[in-house]
């Protein structure tokens, strides 16, 4: 079974969760960071200069386009799916499938954070997916059930520091077409934050 974004909380187990490479036009205007009444004072960048500072990130670019880029730029070889990658800075070794992953889960921490407990959180991530935000994190989880968004154009839309809402999809067909085609988040990582756990759904069935 296979799932994508959007609140299904009680059923995390076997999970493969959708992502995207969709942007919406460019902009440079600042948003308001989850639950804060000041605009970001810069974009998110703490993976690159923790552990590859001599690469410089493109926020006009989505994160998945920066990776891609990262990849030449330290003539990583995708071929090569179990060799490990040493970080010149922090001394950290991966696979490139796990620095994939590192890369979206610091651009995750960094913009939206890691305190899922935290009411403000939640009512601000209702607010940037344009749904009422709710009095209680119970209120703000039911509120995200109505709407249909992805993980990386969520990641993205903090990533490049976009004005206005996320794309959201008219219906759960458009959605279910637009996610399946190649543009999957891994389940276990999708688990392992409180947010994305909350913006799953179903995209396969057994």
């Amino acid at each position: 079974m296979e799932y994508g974004i959007q609140e299904l909380s009680e059923a995390v187990e076997g999970m493969t969760i959708a992502a995207s490479n969709y942007l919406p036009a460019h902009a440079s205007t600042p948003i308001l960071p989850p639950g804060s009444t000041e605009p970001a004072t810069s974009l998110p960048t703490q993976f690159f200069t923790t552990h590859f500072p001599t690469f410089i990130p493109n926020h006009s670019a989505n994160i998945q386009a920066n990776f891609r880029e990262l990849i030449t730029h330290n003539n990583w070889s995708l071929k090569k799916r179990n060799k490990l990658y040493a970080s010149p800075a922090s001394g950290e070794a991966h696979t490139v499938d796990e620095w994939r992953y590192i890369c979206y889960e610091s651009v995750f921490e960094e913009t939206y954070g890691l305190e899922a407990g935290k009411l403000q959180n939640w009512r601000g991530l209702c607010e940037e997916v344009g749904v009422p935000a709710g009095a209680s994190i119970t209120q703000c989880k039911a509120a995200l059930k109505s709407v249909y968004v992805n993980i990386f154009d969520l990641l993205n839309h903090r990533w490049r520091g976009l004005p206005g809402k996320v794309r959201r999809f008219a219906s759960y067909k458009e959605f279910r077409a637009y996610t399946k085609n190649g543009r999957m988040y891994p389940r276990e990582k999708a688990k392992e934050e409180g947010f994305l756990k909350a913006l799953l759904r179903v995209i396969y069935r057994a």
